[in-house]
């Protein structure tokens, strides 16, 4: 009996040492899940002591606990579990293999094994063997005899090959025939423990061919025995393809650059010639500031072919510029009977400026037509603004022929008349003004170059441009507190002006703000350069700005090239701005545009200052009434003749009631019920028109009779209004004696 008792002593202590000195974490716990104890290594896992009190809840989590717990119901087992997250305080901390020992009834031993290096093992195989699989690019594994033994999804997908067909294999059934000299080439490589890289033409299961880029290496076992290769195939055919693509399209380019009548010279970004065009053999050996005795050499500096020293600083100061600002310069060079455009213009490489393309072409014929574009710039100005001018005019004409009348018929012309004699001279002077402006565009003329103060030029020009403005656009004017002379001439001037001012209106289809400042400044090195002259050379600039929506860059390089528009087709010819840049330039100035993208556009120009001499102003060019009664409503939106008319309708006997817009008018033929005999609107107003009004009085007021009034009707667009609404039209500028009659004779209807 005692040595049964000595035997079971030793057996325990037996079991404690190997419990205490496992190299794996081991746990003894109950059938209820509390741990009863935990071994050293279970110790410094858990942070506890071995009498450490915990249940296994707060080891394993709850997927892995549900498990043990089922494996608790049966006896006499051993089972593991693998890849177990062991947690403590609700943080993973290990990975284990969790072995599950049944003891006694209740007991059980859980021992724990990392598994975490194997499982990181696992994981990345894992992950390589789904990325091989994954790839677009062919990838197969040989043996020592070069038979492929693995071959990844794209192998089947490229070839057409299912991978049953493939395994077993030499790769050589992969490739053409005509390629037996390579196989043999990288057999041998690998042989020799060489890596072969190369381009094969392979043949897919269908019979069709295929390019692909090629990277062969050996294997080795850790031996250093070569056991067989690996092999990366990708297929290239569509990029070879391409590059076939893109060399027919270069080939091409190159032959529509050698078809333009201009020279190309192409340079890096030390002004290195690079290449240029055919054309070059068809242009004299002097052009557009080079002179060439032979042919261009590639390689040697452009500026080498400028022999004038100051023109070859100039243009070594514009391939900086056009370097740093990525902006394209152009300009002009005459030369005897020749006229050269000259364009330099960034170089971009993957969107990098990496050289600069120095271009050249014969305007000579262009400079020959340019007075006959100027003729044609100018009638589409006129065009533009005839309308805002019609109205205008004829409302001050009719002022003066009106007031002119009533003075007329009172033959002792008493002091009370003066005051229309005033308003007759204040009509006739705006009315002469815009007269004369108008002439000056409308007719051929030879340039004559005054000394003009430019600050009247601005107020001149605006007045102009306002008159077709729309209603949301606001003109502001800076002039110089002193007088700005610039020798120039003066339609020229004005034209400047206008095409700017139509220009910045274009921008702004929503309105806006255009301010126009003048200032005296003294030029840059690099605008000194741009102009041909000194260093603080005094000049006058002229700023036009609008709060538009801006010139994109890819725009901005061409806006001054002739016949380049933006507008849509009908809407302009594409020649303001190239006319504007032409009559700057010829005058001695230069122009620059400062532009943001949402945020408007400043053109600025600049005019050699004339600091000697006084501007020359500019000079202006120097009865029956039939009687009624009733009452007439007149409704046009210059106060002006809303005055002259209700003055001479008194005259004539009515009673008279005046609105200056047909929102006005509707509410004064409410307030008095439609008691109204005749309305007299004029045609165009701002916001609703006297055809909208007439078509309100016709629809409400149909006993009202109605006379139109306007200063420009189309034949068409007459007859149709008479018809329609069978009403009396008043050509303005009307007198009194034929306005008086229709009004009269209406009446009586």
């Amino acid at each position: 009996m005692e040595e049964v008792q000595e035997l079971e002593i030793h057996q325990a202590q037996w079991w404690r040492c190997f419990f205490d000195n496992a190299e794996d974490a081991q746990l003894v716990v109950d059938r209820d899940g509390a741990v009863l104890e935990l071994n050293k290594r279970a110790s410094q896992l858990f942070g506890g002591a071995p009498s450490w009190q915990c249940q296994l809840s707060e080891v394993f989590t709850t997927a892995a606990l549900q498990k043990i717990r089922n494996l608790f119901r049966r006896s006499n087992f051993t089972e593991t579990l693998a890849s177990v997250s062991i947690q403590l305080e609700k943080q993973i901390i290990m990975l284990a293999d969790v072995q599950v020992m049944h003891l006694s009834d209740d007991w059980f031993l859980l021992s724990m094994k990392d598994a975490s290096r194997r499982w990181r093992l696992e994981s990345h195989a894992q992950r390589l063997m789904t990325a091989i699989e994954s790839a677009r690019d062919v990838v197969f594994i040989t043996n020592e005899k070069f038979l492929i033994t693995f071959a990844n999804s794209a192998t089947q997908e490229v070839t057409g090959y299912s991978i049953e067909d493939i395994i077993g294999q030499k790769d050589s059934f992969l490739r053409a025939p005509f390629e037996a000299s390579k196989i043999e080439c990288y057999l041998k490589d690998v042989q020799q423990g060489l890596s072969w890289t190369g381009e094969l033409i392979n043949i897919r299961a269908n019979g069709t061919e295929y390019r692909v880029e090629t990277s062969i290496s050996p294997v080795y076992d850790s031996s250093g025995t070569l056991i067989g290769y690996s092999t990366l195939e990708r297929d290239v055919t569509e990029r070879y393809e391409l590059q076939k693509s893109l060399i027919e399209q270069r080939n091409f380019a190159r032959t529509i650059l050698n078809s333009i009548d201009a020279v190309v010279y192409t340079l890096d970004s030390s002004f290195v010639l690079t290449d240029y065009n055919d054309s070059f053999h068809s242009f004299p050996p002097e052009h557009g500031w080079l002179k060439f005795d032979q042919d261009p050499r590639i390689g040697t500096n452009l500026l080498d072919y400028v022999v004038n020293d100051p023109k070859r600083e100039e243009l070594a100061n514009l391939f900086k510029e056009v370097l740093s600002s990525g902006q394209s310069r152009e300009f002009r060079e005459t030369r005897g009977n020749k006229h050269w455009s000259i364009k330099i213009t960034p170089w971009r490489a993957d969107g990098q400026i990496s050289g600069l393309i120095y271009k050249i072409t014969d305007h000579t014929e262009f400079a020959e037509l340019q007075n006959q574009l100027y003729q044609a710039q100018k009638m589409e100005t006129v065009g533009s603004l005839a309308a805002g001018i019609a109205h205008d005019f004829n409302n001050l004409i009719l002022v003066m022929r009106g007031y002119t009348t009533l003075a007329m018929m009172d033959e002792a012309i008493p002091e009370d008349s003066k005051s229309s004699l005033k308003e007759i001279e204040k009509a006739a002077g705006q009315a002469a003004g815009i007269t004369q402006q108008l002439l000056s565009f409308s007719r051929i003329t030879d340039e004559v170059e005054t000394i003009l103060d430019f600050n009247q030029v601005i107020g001149e020009a605006s007045e102009l441009a306002g008159r077709t403005l729309r209603n949301r656009t606001k003109i502001t004017l800076y002039p110089h507190e002193e007088p700005l002379k610039v020798r120039m001439d003066a339609t020229r001037a004005q034209q400047v002006l206008l095409n700017l001012c139509v220009n910045a209106q274009d921008a702004m289809p929503k309105g806006g703000t255009l301010e126009i400042r003048n200032s005296l400044v003294q030029l840059t090195q690099a605008q000194a350069n741009k102009a041909g002259t000194t260093y603080g050379a005094t000049f006058v600039r002229c700023s036009v700005a609008d709060s538009g929506t801006g010139i994109p860059s890819d725009v901005l390089t061409r806006i001054f090239n002739p016949f380049f528009t933006t507008k849509e087709k009908g809407k302009g010819t594409g020649l303001g701005l190239a006319i504007v840049h032409n009559v700057i330039s010829k005058a001695g100035g230069i122009i620059e545009v400062d532009t943001e993208m949402g945020r408007g556009t400043t053109f600025h120009v600049f005019l050699p200052a004339v600091l000697d001499e006084h501007p020359v102003a500019t000079k202006m060019p120097g009865a029956r009434m039939a009687r009624g009664s009733g009452n007439v409503m007149v409704v046009d939106d210059l106060e002006l003749v809303c005055d002259f008319a209700t003055r001479f309708l008194q005259a004539a006997g009515y009673d008279v009631f005046c609105a200056m817009s047909v929102d006005e008018a509707v509410k004064i033929l409410e307030r008095r019920q439609g008691k109204i005999d005749l309305i007299l609107t004029d045609y165009s107003m701002p916001g609703k028109t006297g055809l909208q009004l007439i078509e309100i009085v016709k629809q409400q007021y149909p006993s009202i009779k109605l006379i139109l009034a306007t200063g420009y009707l189309e034949d068409k667009e007459r007859s149709m209004i008479e018809k329609t609404y069978e009403i009396g039209i008043l050509n303005k500028p009307y007198n009194i004696s034929e306005a008086s009659d229709l009004i009269a004779r209406t009446i009586k209807q």
